[in-house]
Order: structure tokens, then sequence, then C-alpha cells
């Protein structure tokens, strides 16, 4: 997308910097009026929707990613544009007067400090700030997972500036720089571009910094991808022996025995890298299987309680948005969309009394240990409760059984072999035959199998094998 250099107060095309009308697919503008009111339309209308938005005035917020259907679902991001935090530096005391150019110089030092690149733009949404760090290439929707990683360890960081850690998720949407915000009057302006690149960042068309996503969560995160690796390799052989032995050891405790226990973990702790990017790709997978299927008007009837019910399961445990029920819902209209949305609460309801259970920190108890109350599953328990074909696996990420996983590093190791530039077996192959045929040719003109290994550069062993 061609954009002229931006001046720093030109307000209209600030969206433009995230959005890119020749890109498909659907973004949003939110207004006020009684109720909020949501308008959801294709990326090539943003233009015109932008104006008349702008013309009504008053208070008005745009989503910053992008999705597959016209609303702002998780379950539908196709891309994430960027990270962006909001700062509501009205709640913070000794801020609460402080001018938009001050707040501004107060976030760039702070993340210099912090060793956190300076935001790409900064938007002074009317009493606080919108800090957003535009990514260079946008990100898929399957990786929300880590992204929100990011978006949590970001406000982390600026938390004295009073980052809202409730709006990090990626159906967020923040003020409209050109809008007005009725609260305190003042005009959501653009108040800082970053124009000099530093960590990785690089210009845009429009002279503005954009940064590459996995220099900035490797160095956010506690663990870079590699280090993930190695400690995956490092841990590998514990956890197929407690597999191994929980496989062993068939399990005597039904659902009905669990009971909810009071108190449990503090919220926000990290643990694993990104414990929601499973459920989150086993949710992508449980939907390219319908498609697969070819169910295209939905599950049929006689399987749609299985595959909503562990749709359901995997969205808690993905944990990428926070309302459950909302993203469900959706989630209902692909695999039944003859049910209603009590029926769906009824049927779904112990998904969502676990979820909430978590929310609170509780914890269950299973097998005299405590654990998280979401629902949790194999993969073996969940090809076999889906009925899942080889020829299926093949096309899915995750729900894959150990053929499937053979038969995949068999395929990267061959073609690590082809990229290493080693013979393809197809050529292997017609050398040793062309080998062969010149073997026997040899041993007929009276040659020893020693001097047959000479003139052909192999081995006795190869010669005796080529002429038997």
């Amino acid at each position: 997308m061609a954009l002229p250099q931006l001046a720093l107060f030109d307000e209209f095309k600030e969206p433009f910097l995230y959005h890119d009308p020749s890109r498909p697919g659907y973004t949003s503008l939110v207004t006020p009026g009684g109720a909020r009111h949501q308008h959801s339309f294709k990326l090539s209308e943003l233009e015109g929707e932008l104006l008349k938005c702008l013309a009504s005035g008053g208070d008005a917020y745009i989503a910053q990613n992008e999705f597959t259907k016209p609303n702002r679902r998780a379950i539908n991001c196709w891309r994430l544009t960027s990270l962006y935090i909001d700062l509501d530096t009205y709640k913070v005391e000794g801020l609460q007067h402080r001018s938009a150019e001050m707040l501004t110089d107060q976030l760039i030092s702070r993340c210099v400090d912090a060793g956190i690149p300076p935001p790409s733009v900064v938007v002074s949404s009317g009493r606080g700030l919108q800090a957003k760090w535009l990514l260079a290439n946008t990100l898929p929707g399957r990786a929300i997972p880590r992204w929100q990683l990011v978006q949590a360890e970001l406000a982390s960081m600026l938390d004295e500036l009073g980052a809202d850690h409730g709006a990090l998720d990626a159906s967020r949407v923040l003020r409209l720089v050109g809008s007005t915000n009725s609260k305190s009057g003042e005009l959501v302006r653009t108040v800082h571009l970053q124009r000099t690149p530093t960590m990785g960042g690089q210009v845009n068309a429009a002279g503005v910094v954009m940064y590459d996503f996995d220099i900035l969560a490797d160095t956010l995160l506690p663990l870079t991808r590699e280090e993930l690796a190695r400690r995956r390799a490092e841990l590998a052989p514990a956890i197929e022996q407690r597999k191994t032995k929980e496989r062993e050891q068939a399990r005597a405790v039904q659902r009905a025995r669990l009971t909810l226990v009071p108190g449990g973990r503090a919220a926000g702790r990290l643990t694993t890298f990104i414990p929601s990017q499973l459920a989150w790709d086993r949710l992508s997978d449980l939907r390219a299987l319908v498609k697969l299927r070819g169910w295209d008007a939905g599950v049929p009837s006689g399987k749609r309680d299985e595959f909503m019910f562990l749709g359901a399961c995997f969205l808690a445990d993905a944990k990428v948005a926070p309302a459950l029920r909302a993203e469900t819902l959706e989630l209902c209209r692909e695999f039944a969309p003859s049910w209603s949305e009590s029926e769906l609460g009824s049927r779904m309801s112990t998904v969502f009394a676990r979820a909430d259970a978590a929310a609170r920190g509780e914890l269950i108890q299973w097998d005299d240990k405590l654990v998280d109350p979401r629902y949790r599953f194999r993969n073996d328990t969940l090809i076999e409760r889906l009925q899942i074909t080889s020829d299926e696996m093949k096309h899915l990420a995750t729900i894959i059984d150990s053929d499937e996983c053979r038969r995949r590093d068999r395929e990267r190791k061959r073609q690590s072999r082809e990229n290493a530039g080693a013979m393809k077996r197809s050529e292997y192959l017609a050398q040793a035959n062309e080998k062969k045929l010149q073997a026997q040719a040899l041993k007929e003109q009276g040659l020893s199998f020693r001097q047959i290994a000479a003139r052909l550069g192999v081995g006795v062993a190869s010669v005796s094998r080529y002429c038997s």
C-alpha cells in the first residue's frame, strides 16, 4: 500500500498505517448511540466509512485487527496488524494534569529504560494515550496466543503509566483519531510518529517505523523460540516417561467425582511458553475437519453436540477473548446454526461453569491432585471421539497420531537432506541400478570383485550384491 508521508496531525490517515484497503477481509467501527453501535465493513470500503464516521462527530472507535467475517470475534481474526497498549494515565497519581506531549515523552523514556522499542504511533485518546507498535508483516489469527503474551508483557512493563490489562485482546477497539472524546471534550489526535528505526525496526512508505514481531517477542518474552526448543528437547525423556505411566494407569475417578477447591493459583503467572496455543490450534483443526468433510451447512445433527462441546472446550482453554460465551455463539453459527442462544447455553453449561471457575482461580481435585477445572484431552482421545482418519490427519496441524508424527518427521528429514544438497532417492536408485549393470558387465569380462570395486569406486560388498 502506497501512502504519502504522514504529517504529524494528518488525522484521517492514521488507520491506513495498519489497515490496507487492498487486502481482503473486514474491520469495524464502533460508535455509541444509546447502546454501542458496531458497523463492520470490507477493508476496501475503509476510506468512505472513515469519512462518514468522522463527519458525524462524537465518540468513535476502530478495530485494530482484521477479520474473515463482518464481526470482531477472535475466532474470525484473520490478521493481527499491531501491538497496542491503552494507557489510562488519568488514573495514575501525578499524571492526571500533564499534557499529551509530556506524557508521550515519559512513555518513550520508560520504553528506553525497559529495553522496549519506542511505539510507532502514540495517540492522545482525550484522557490518556494509545501506544501502537505497527508490525512489518501481519500475523495470522492462529498466532493470537503468542501475540497475547507479548501484549501482556508490554502492559506489565508500562504499568506505571496506567496500562489497561483489560484492553489487550485481539477484538479490541481503540478510539479513532479525529473523533472527539465526549468525557473530556478533547480531540483524539496523533502526538507522535516514530521516524527513526531501532531494534530491528524498518521505515515504511509513510515514513513510520514498523517492527518485526519475532524480534519483539524474543526481546520481551522469557523464552525465545530457540530457547523453548532446547528446553523441550531437555524435557522430552521425562515427558515421555510420564505419558507412559499415565497410559499404564487407567483412571478410576469419573468426572462425577470432581470437586471444586476454593482459592487456587495467582493470576498472571507465566508457566509454559504459550499455554493456550495447543488449544487454539486444536480449534483450528476442528474447523478444518468440518470443511474437509464438506459440512458447509453445519455439522450433521448426530455429531453437533460432540463438535460444539470440544470446540467450546478449546475456546475456554485458549483464552483468546474475554467473552467466551459470545465467541462460542459465533462458533455455533458455523457448527450448529439451528441452535438458539439459550439452547447453546444449556448444552455448554458445564464448559462455561468450569471456565468461570478457572477465571476465579479455582482448582479441582483429580486423582489426589489439584488441577485447572477446564476440560483437557489427549490426542488419542480426540481422534477416537471425532473418528479422524489417517487421510484427514494429513491436513491437520495438531490432532494427529504417532504414525502421522513419524511420517512428518521423515518428510522433514528428507526435505532437510535435499536442501543440504543430498541426492534424491529416485536419483540414488537410478545411479545404483546403473552401477549394478556395469558391475555385471565387468564380471562377464572376467574381472574379480575387488577389481570391479576399484573400477566403480564402491565397496566389495556392494559389488557382491550387484552381481548376486
